[in-house]
């Protein structure tokens, strides 16, 4: 199995840092998102999805869901999983998470389940990995969490706090060939 990651984008039109208003934050935002897909189409995998397509958290702007919806619409020959971040809304909400909308081109994950070989879990839902779905024995897991002693900053500072891999229930899995998490911000080995 071939997985494209892609997490953290926070696509948004905002003006701080902005030349023009926030349209260049926007642009940037989907370009990464669009470079992304392609990277996916090419190499026939799978695009995995860990959180945090949005900014801020409880609305889309307009322009931004737009475009990102585009966008997901234009690959509608790659595979695509979606799980939400903490920024992408709760998924306890009338109407689901900020990803509800991408249900129409992409599987949307909002409540812990495994697609393919995918343990997927979205963000605060790590407390709800049972052994059951570990005995399905897939061979990845997908989530969005702030880990306990990930390197953060140019300065490869260590924050305080996080969970542990073992809150995911990876002291149970018999053989997990990778994880994969979003909300770090940074590149992960």
């Amino acid at each position: 199995m071939k997985i494209v990651l892609v997490s953290d984008l926070h696509i948004h039109p905002f003006r701080p840092c902005s030349r023009d208003g926030g349209r260049d934050r926007l642009q940037d935002g989907l370009s990464a998102l669009a470079q992304s897909l392609e990277l996916a189409r090419k190499h026939a995998a799978t695009w995995l999805f860990a959180g945090d397509l949005k900014q801020p958290k409880w609305v889309w702007p307009q322009e931004a869901l737009t475009g990102a919806l585009a966008q997901l619409r234009k690959y509608s020959d790659v595979r695509k999983v979606m799980i939400p971040g903490n920024h992408d809304g709760d998924v306890s909400l009338i109407g689901g998470s900020g990803l509800a909308p991408f249900a129409e081109c992409a599987t949307v994950v909002e409540e812990i389940r495994i697609v393919d070989e995918i343990l997927c879990v979205p963000a605060g839902h790590h407390d709800r990995v049972t052994d059951d779905l570990w005995s399905t024995k897939p061979s990845f897991v997908c989530g969005h969490a702030f880990l306990a002693g990930v390197h953060l900053g140019p300065e490869e500072i260590r924050i305080q706090g996080g969970l542990m891999l073992e809150a995911f229930g990876l002291g149970r899995a018999k053989r997990v060939r990778a994880g994969f998490f979003g909300d770090i911000h940074k590149g992960q080995a």
